[in-house]
């Protein structure tokens, strides 16, 4: 199967267009005490704040935010927490916090080719290893191979939206969604009413048996 950027766009639904000409991808300012940001307007002046801490900042009984200042922190916990998500603890990107003093142009804003790349940016084999003699990185003759050793691994770790990979799956796999103890397909997740999702647990076996069944097409 290809998982490009077509395949993510439609299995997500998520803008995947060029980005804008002064946007630099590969940009990672960070914050600056002695520089005046949005940050300071919309989070505070800790720069050490998490995605926790800003989801109960939303939540806070009697909270003196206003409704466009809640607007933006929810904005920002849907997309560093779920579309690029980055750490197992989450915090707020710099860049995309400053981009919030723009509501509209944060709205319009290409962000799933930004979770696309965040995404495939952990899949793309490494022309860099950390060689045991020197603890430096260098240049490696194999760098498919490594990649091959790393998804091997008993844990992986995967940024940006990797639950797309899964989307995908169960779309051009139709025998896997019949592995599903949930299978109520009308529900989305503005109509969820529980704080986490169902149980869902396909074993490796139960895959292997699909791939092996010739009345599974791909």
């Amino acid at each position: 199967m290809r998982f490009s950027l077509l395949e993510f766009a439609s299995v997500t639904g998520l803008p995947c267009g060029e980005f804008p000409d002064e946007y630099d991808p590969e940009d990672s300012p960070v914050y600056d005490d002695g520089k005046k940001s949005y940050w300071n307007e919309l989070i505070g002046p800790d720069k050490t704040v998490t995605l926790g801490d800003i989801s109960a900042m939303l939540t806070k009984k009697r909270s003196k935010l206003s409704s466009d200042h809640k607007l933006k922190l929810a904005f920002l916990l849907i997309v560093d927490g779920v579309l690029i998500a980055s750490n197992q603890t989450g915090r707020p990107t710099f860049k995309y916090v400053e981009m919030l003093a723009d509501l509209e142009k944060f709205l319009s804003f290409p962000w799933g080719r930004e979770s696309f790349m965040k995404t495939v940016e952990a899949m793309t084999p490494e022309k860099r290893i950390l060689a045991k003699s020197t603890g430096k990185r260098q240049l490696t003759n194999d760098p498919i191979q490594n990649l091959v050793k790393q998804l091997q691994q008993i844990t992986f770790r995967l940024k940006g939206f990797p639950h797309a990979l899964q989307l995908l799956a169960f779309r051009n796999i139709p025998g896997m969604v019949d592995l599903l103890k949930f299978d109520d397909t009308s529900l989305t997740i503005l109509h969820w009413k529980n704080l986490t999702h169902p149980t869902q647990l396909i074993t490796l076996p139960q895959i292997h048996s699909l791939e092996s069944n010739l009345k599974v097409f791909f």
